[in-house]
């Protein structure tokens, strides 16, 4: 008979510390991490208690949640971009609670020295945090000292003290499956939209650098094995008790890295998936490694969205800047090849990054003309701290002033100014459609392109109306599509059927 174990709660805040104020968010976001931790914990016989805060409490608010948890243990589970509210969240949990107050998670992992030496932590966890965690709680449940522990970074008399990190787990099918029963499913995006997230794998093999995963690796002593994926089986499994959990579920967005990564796993995962499973699904691929068979395998088994991370349309860039050694041609031929399979494509772009301007970020947008994706993310460059590109930012000092984890912020750049940044972000698809127009013109096309390269990239435009008269179009697109999401969530699911099969 298990022991009767500890009080646990993972508190996760899940909302966006931005200093604007931001219409109240009605859905949060799964996090296979907490979930892995949870099923550890709950597998031991501890009990969990998750605190999902999905928008900024208020104190009494967050004292409400903490008193109805009871907590002999509080975890939280930190990223760069939340952790000023999660001091602010664990000085509350310490000043209203006896409980020892944890953090773990990437930001923990990045960052250890800061983590640790923050008055309101008592514990930090470097690295993965199912076996340190469930360690410290069985410390704490028999009355054993704990700052020994693999993992933990923890203050003593004054100084930190820093344990090693014990290997990454080789083997996930050691892991015992994610507890997806700990949320609240009305508050999950993704399930109210009859989609699961799915997380198979973890880690990355590739080095590009406006990404932590490279950092990330460095926490490890046996690092060569960071990139690593459940079995094929246990993938299914996984899967199925996803399914089990929240019967409504009609798509799967499976968002490892790169799901093709080892072609003898994807083709013994897809042949179990299509035989066991078989719904519609997405994942992410990556350009320079794309092949057909694998691209026929991902259809037949249901995939019908393959998301890239295009990132930039300079090849110059994409070399220099951000390590994605991968063509121009390559990229084509990855877009054609999916045309032709019949798979719809999606491109993940930034603007602002280091050495940009206008004339660069043009080859994005004619780069997603080209190749015709039927759905276009942009981002603002965030160079996140402890990443390759934020060290260039500060050596080359490019941070602004006001740059912190909260707001997003803008380099500072001669050659291309905010101004100039938010007018490209703002016209990003607008100028892919008329570039397409261009396209299919001819030689006229041609000759108009040219003149509206001139155009695009003059620096006397007035930035700041044309910005203005984008947002307001804008504003109304994506207010009508969060209604949807918000109160009609079946007809977004309709809509979202309906682009499927137009695919």
């Amino acid at each position: 008979m298990l022991p009767l174990g500890m009080r646990v709660a993972l508190v996760y805040p899940d909302y966006a510390p931005s200093r604007a104020l931001a219409a109240p968010a009605s859905y949060g976001f799964y996090a296979e991490g907490i979930s892995s931790v949870a099923a550890v914990l709950e597998e031991a016989g501890h009990d969990i208690a998750l605190v999902h805060l999905i928008n900024k409490p208020a104190r009494d608010e967050f004292e409400a949640r903490l008193a109805a948890a009871a907590p002999e243990v509080v975890g939280f589970s930190s990223r760069t971009t939340i952790w000023p509210e999660i001091r602010r969240l664990a000085g509350i949990a310490q000043e209203v609670t006896e409980a020892p107050v944890v953090a773990g998670g990437v930001h923990a992992t990045l960052a250890p020295e800061e983590v640790a030496a923050s008055p309101e932590i008592d514990v930090a966890v470097v690295g993965e945090g199912e076996y340190p965690f469930l360690e410290l709680c069985e410390a704490l449940e028999a009355g054993r000292d704990y700052r020994g522990l693999r993992n933990l970074w923890v203050r003593e008399n004054g100084d930190l003290r820093r344990n090693a990190t014990r290997p990454l787990i080789q083997n996930l099918d050691e892991l015992p499956l994610p507890a997806y029963d700990i949320y609240d499913r009305d508050l999950l995006y993704d399930v109210a939209i009859d989609t699961g997230p799915v997380m198979l794998s973890r880690g990355c093999p590739y080095m590009c650098t406006y990404c932590c995963n490279h950092q990330l690796k460095q926490a490890y002593p046996n690092r060569k094995h960071y990139a690593r994926f459940r079995s094929p089986r246990r993938s299914v499994e996984y899967i199925e008790n996803l399914c089990a959990t929240f019967p409504n579920l009609r798509y799967l967005n499976l968002t490892d890295n790169i799901l093709p990564l080892d072609r003898e796993w994807f083709f013994e995962f897809v042949a179990l998936y299509r035989e066991r499973l078989g719904l519609p699904f997405t994942c992410r691929y990556r350009h320079n490694l794309v092949r057909r068979d694998v691209l026929e395998a991902l259809k037949e088994a249901g995939c019908y969205l393959v998301h890239f991370g295009l990132e930039s349309g300079s090849e110059e860039l994409r070399r220099t800047v951000l390590n994605r050694q991968m063509s121009d041609d390559q990229i084509e031929e990855a877009h054609r090849l999916c045309r032709e399979v019949g798979l719809a494509t999606l491109t993940y772009n930034m603007v602002g990054l280091p050495h940009e301007n206008k004339a660069k970020f043009l080859d994005t947008v004619k780069m997603n003309a080209r190749v015709r994706p039927n759905r276009i993310v942009l981002s603002v460059f965030y160079p996140y701290p402890h990443t390759a590109l934020h060290e260039l930012c500060e050596r080359e000092e490019l941070l602004a002033p006001e740059f912190d984890y909260e707001s997003e912020s803008y380099l500072v750049q001669e050659g291309f100014p905010v101004a100039q940044v938010r007018f490209c972000q703002a016209y990003f698809v607008p100028a892919i459609r008329y570039y397409q127009i261009l396209a299919r013109l001819g030689a006229p096309g041609r000759a108009l392109a040219r003149l509206s390269d001139a155009l695009y990239t003059a620096r006397w435009l007035p930035h700041k109306a044309l910005v203005a008269v984008a947002n307001a179009g804008r504003s109304l697109y994506e207010g009508t599509k969060l209604f949807l999401r918000r109160r009609l969530p079946k007809l977004y699911t309709k809509l979202r059927d309906w682009r499927v099969r137009r695919a």
